[in-house]
């Protein structure tokens, strides 16, 4: 397994460097700046005034299917993966984000160049270290091309957190290269404070998603975790499932380092054929202090079939907000006892009153383990 830490916790931004600025309109071009790639036909009309096209006229305007990545990813659309801790979803950001910075195909497919701008919410140091396995693997030094990754979260339910990264992505892009990506990862690393199985908290941090997807016309690739109790959808409100153009799940074979990226959705074309892939081990040139040598990974494509485990034991939602919280605290460094787990439970507005009920259960079907006073997550094949 590659040695990086996958625990590390994020920078956040620094507010003094990153000066909140107004929501921008389309009537706002100062953070639009003359010559980056901007589009110069944003609509003119009120966001919320309706507007009629006659669909005679539309229907003798068809266009093709435009392709971020062939059959795998369309441009301008909202693309989400998901799957359990472990699974190597980072790993296939990683490598969709350097393919289509750099312009080469990816795994056969066809790539339409642009730059990328990776939000990373945890873990930038095994990041690094991942972009480097990349750039070994493929033989290009990616410092000349549009790649750039973040400093560390954004809270894509904050208006003005939104207008920063809009502020930040029109400073580094160059001319005539507008973003063709931004990467998302994870979803809960940079939803802010509201809760994912909120339909309203969802549906905000869409809109604001949007917002830029809309203004660059770019591809918005989202990384998100399963639920406990399902390994087969996103974790938190269906709303997300609705909003998305396409949609990705990977599962890992037990024990190995083989994974299958399977498309559940696909709103206007037919969903691709699965692909696997083996996570390989490179070794990055680096020793630590032990001497010991420093590597990572790269997905290489393989034709090996991948067998799915076998179902988790089917557990509620409340056992889920537990789930959760735990992980989620655990992740970030935070106490995880059960006064603060109770607390989050409680600010979510649930009832728990049996909430031992719920520990035990979660403790018997091994999904968590107590110890010094603390819940850890156990990690489910």
């Amino acid at each position: 397994m590659p040695t990086d830490d996958l625990h590390t916790p994020p920078i956040a931004y620094d507010p003094a460097v990153m000066e909140p600025v107004p929501f921008p309109s389309t009537e706002d071009s100062s953070l639009i700046p003359e010559g980056h790639g901007i589009p110069d036909n944003l609509p003119t009309k009120e966001p919320n005034q309706f507007q009629f096209f006659k669909v005679g006229i539309l229907t003798k305007n068809l266009e093709t299917t435009s392709w971020l990545i062939d059959d795998f990813i369309e441009s301008s659309t909202l693309t989400l993966c998901f799957a359990p801790p472990e699974s190597y979803k980072s790993f296939l950001a990683v490598d969709i984000a350097a393919s289509v910075a750099t312009g080469i195909p990816w795994h056969g497919l066809q790539v339409k160049q642009g730059a990328v701008f990776y939000i990373a919410g945890e873990g930038i140091p095994g990041l690094k270290k991942r972009f480097r396995a990349w750039e070994l693997a493929h033989g290009i030094d990616t410092e000349p091309y549009p790649l750039y990754l973040s400093s560390g979260a954004g809270d894509f339910s904050s208006v003005s957190q939104v207008a920063n990264i809009v502020k930040s992505m029109n400073a580094l892009c160059e001319q005539g290269m507008k973003p063709g990506l931004i990467v998302i990862d994870t979803l809960a690393r940079n939803f802010g404070g509201g809760n994912e199985n909120d339909a309203q908290a969802m549906n905000q941090f869409i809109r604001n998603i949007d917002f830029i997807r809309h203004v660059w016309g770019c591809s918005i690739f989202i990384v998100h975790h399963t639920g406990y109790a399902s390994t087969e959808r996103g974790r938190g409100s269906s709303a997300l499932r609705a909003a998305v153009d396409a949609e990705y799940m990977i599962t890992r074979q037990q024990e190995t380092r083989l994974i299958s990226v399977k498309g559940t959705k696909m709103k206007d074309a037919d969903r691709p054929e699965p692909k696997n892939f083996e996570l390989c081990i490179v070794n990055l040139g680096i020793t630590d202090h032990r001497g010991k040598e420093i590597t990572s990974g790269v997905l290489q494509e393989t034709n090996e079939q991948v067998i799915a485990p076998q179902k988790p034991v089917r557990i509620t939602a409340n056992h889920e907000a537990i789930l959760q919280a735990i992980r989620s605290r655990t992740a970030s460094g935070e106490a995880t006892t059960r006064a603060v787990i109770l607390d989050d439970l409680k600010a979510q507005g649930l009832n728990i009153n049996s909430f031992s009920k719920w520990i035990k259960k979660l403790m018997d079907d091994g999904y968590i383990l107590e110890r010094n006073g603390a819940f850890y997550p156990v990690v489910k094949p």
